[in-house]
């Protein structure tokens, strides 16, 4: 792993990420709102970690939208499941997703844990 501080096997990754979604989910909403996302939308999330992000960004595309949710370890994100949303098992330091030309890519918290953000902010780009 890319020298996370702590990582989604940690037993306490899922009650870290309700508290971060808790204080952060409003704001992350609106300011995705206020970009117009909307129905149709491809969205990338990097660092998905619990998904609450990915599962609010598949309602607000639609059924003619796509979601794809990455996270290095996905374990916490097993239980979503929606038509489209796809979850993806991904090192964004490794290289760029597999799919590309994205309407909007999110991340949130993961920069400052990785050794070269440089790198990542090149890949989602």
């Amino acid at each position: 792993m890319a020298g996370y501080a702590r990582d989604n096997s940690w037993e306490k990754a899922k009650r870290r990420l309700a508290l971060l979604e808790y204080y952060l989910d409003p704001k992350t909403k609106r300011q995705a709102l206020s970009l117009g996302v909307g129905d149709g939308w491809r969205c990338l999330d990097v660092g998905a970690g619990g998904g609450s992000i990915a599962l609010w960004l598949s309602e607000q595309v639609g059924a003619n939208g796509k979601v794809i949710a990455t996270d290095i370890n996905t374990a916490l994100l097993q239980s979503i499941e929606r038509p489209n949303l796809k979850l993806l098992r991904h090192d964004i330091l490794s290289g760029p997703p597999p799919e590309v030309n994205f309407d909007l890519v999110h991340s949130r918290w993961i920069l400052h844990h990785l050794p070269k953000p440089e790198i990542a902010l090149k890949h989602m780009i």
